[in-house]
């Protein structure tokens, strides 16, 4: 919204009278200008601190497009996301989108090419008193759409994180194929580590719920290192030990491997590989069990 609001002068002039007037609610059209220039300069300033710069425009506008072609498909069918009441998500889309459906160039786009999702950010305006019910399972849109965010908001996040981390002004990115370059974002940072904190918030229905739309972009980015630590703290001690022994005693292995007859080498390394499946198949002992016992 920000980079097709401060992009283009058609959108800087109208927006900015628009906003001084809605702010000043009088005082004389020449105040009213005034103030409209000055706020115009600050927003169009701090365009390529947010990474809205002409460089950046055409994933922003490649990734614009994929969403509304999402929901343009989708809103034609059912008016809803999550069954036939509206939710959170609904309200998140249109506060993006709607600001999308004022400004004149990207109204222009949205009447030309998507003029069902222009139609239905009123309907969305207003939707108190509505009442439905939850469905079950998601429907392809929203797969569709975490799919667009997992393409292009998670390398954004992964890039911005590595950047902050090295202590680097400023990074760069691809998706979508194109290129994308902006200042380290702290606030991003803390988005992410939201997210992560949110996702192992989960309880283990919930999660099994959404790990099969998130895929393995959002994943490999949610699950992290809290991920890592549940994952150590279920798993048995021994498996840790023997892990472990493991990694020291590989070096110790492949010298003794050099030394060995090659034919008694394969029948000790089939023997090991056979041992470590058994040892997979074998039942996980009960959380009190004794040494010794049955």
């Amino acid at each position: 919204m920000f980079g097709y609001r401060w992009l283009e002068e058609v959108d800087q002039v109208q927006m900015s009278r628009w906003l001084a007037f809605d702010n000043l609610k009088g005082g004389g059209l020449e105040t009213s200008q005034k103030f409209a220039a000055m706020f115009r300069d600050r927003q169009v300033g701090r365009m390529a601190l947010v990474g809205c710069t002409a460089e950046n425009f055409p994933l922003i506008e490649a990734s614009t497009r994929a969403v509304l072609s999402a929901l343009e498909a989708h809103v034609v069918n059912r008016h809803s996301l999550f069954g036939t009441r509206p939710s959170l998500a609904e309200f998140s889309l249109f506060g993006q989108l709607s600001q999308l459906g004022t400004d004149p160039t990207p109204q222009a786009m949205m009447r030309k090419d998507y003029p069902y999702s222009y139609r239905w950010l009123a309907h969305i305006d207003d939707m108190s008193g509505v009442e439905g019910e939850w469905e079950a399972g998601f429907a392809p849109v929203v797969a569709e759409l975490v799919r667009i965010a997992g393409e292009v908001y998670v390398p954004f996040l992964r890039a911005n994180a590595a950047a902050a981390e090295a202590g680097e002004a400023t990074f760069r990115m691809e998706a979508m194929g194109l290129p994308y370059e902006q200042g380290t974002f702290k606030y991003q940072i803390k988005c992410l580590r939201e997210l992560q904190a949110r996702y192992a918030a989960l309880n283990g229905a919930a999660r099994a719920d959404i790990n099969a739309v998130l895929g393995d972009r959002w994943l490999g980015l949610l699950i992290g290192l809290v991920g890592l630590k549940k994952i150590i703290g279920a798993s048995e001690r021994s498996a840790f030990i023997i892990s472990v022994v493991a990694v020291a005693a590989t070096p110790v292995g492949v010298w003794l491997l050099a030394v060995t007859d090659p034919a008694l080498a394969r029948l000790l390394i089939a023997l090991i590989a056979l041992g470590s499946f058994v040892l997979v198949l074998l039942p996980k002992r009960p959380a009190h069990h004794v040494p010794g016992t049955a």
